[in-house]
């Protein structure tokens, strides 16, 4: 497992891409929206509060998961795990990743959203200790 903060150049866009192949596949995402996913991510990497941990078979990136820690909290984000890798516990692994990290950090709140009817990462993420605090909200949409 890679542990990646701060890439800089060919490094960044290499791992956009990696990141976004992940992403697409495991939130079932159209292949034509991969570009746009990689410049996100491009974008997202210079920040400093941002890290991602990334699984890969050989050179071929199967899992990843996103950090985001500002002051005492930290965000997780953007867990996924490529179809052919899954049920092998590395969506629990990369989770593992960036929990202990957050809390390295120095984080008191370590939190992450899910979708209202997502039982599998409900379980998973309740197995990791993580709770369900306050009730369900809509999604939020800014002009």
């Amino acid at each position: 497992m890679e542990r990646i903060a701060g890439p800089s150049g060919l490094a960044r866009h290499r791992l956009s891409s990696d990141i976004a192949l992940v992403l697409a596949e495991a939130f079932g995402a159209h292949p034509t929206r991969r570009p746009a996913l990689a410049a996100e991510l491009a974008a997202a990497l210079r920040s400093p509060a941002l890290s991602l941990h990334v699984v890969r078979e050989g050179r071929e990136p199967v899992a990843v998961a996103k950090l985001t820690t500002l002051g005492n909290a930290s965000y997780l984000s953007s867990i996924g795990v490529r179809g052919p890798w899954r049920g092998q516990g590395l969506g629990r692994l990369v989770t593992q990743a960036v929990v202990q990290d957050a809390l390295a950090a120095g984080s008191r709140w370590v939190y992450l959203g899910i979708e209202d009817g997502n039982v599998a990462a409900r379980r998973l993420y309740g197995s990791q200790g993580f709770v369900v605090v306050g009730e369900r909200s809509a999604d939020l949409l800014l002009r």
